[in-house]
């Protein structure tokens, strides 16, 4: 079992996890690197972080969504939804005809 890790009573497997913030890589439990404005996750796909509420992921970083006129962040926080009366239309949001 590598280090940053702990046994699993399971029948199928590795018979070893990963302790939190640590990711298997090559049979070793690896450091996740959390950039600034994420936090650490725990599903088992991805990276292992996700963005903040308000920011959006962009390679190995968190980048601020920048909001339009007339624009709010969407239910998750991660892109942005016109508010009523208004509609997308490129990168703005535009009174409805």
């Amino acid at each position: 079992m590598p280090e940053f890790g702990y046994p699993t009573n399971t029948d199928y497997g590795r018979g070893w996890e990963c302790d939190r913030g640590y990711r298997e890589v090559d049979g070793a439990c690896v450091a996740v690197r959390v950039p600034e404005n994420a936090y650490l996750s725990d599903r088992s796909y991805g990276r292992g972080w996700m963005c903040e509420r308000g920011y959006s992921e962009t390679t190995d970083s968190c980048s601020a969504i920048v909001l339009p006129e007339n624009a709010h962040l969407d239910h998750n926080g991660n892109r942005w939804t016109c508010d009523r009366g208004f509609e997308r239309r490129g990168d703005a949001c535009v009174l409805r005809d």
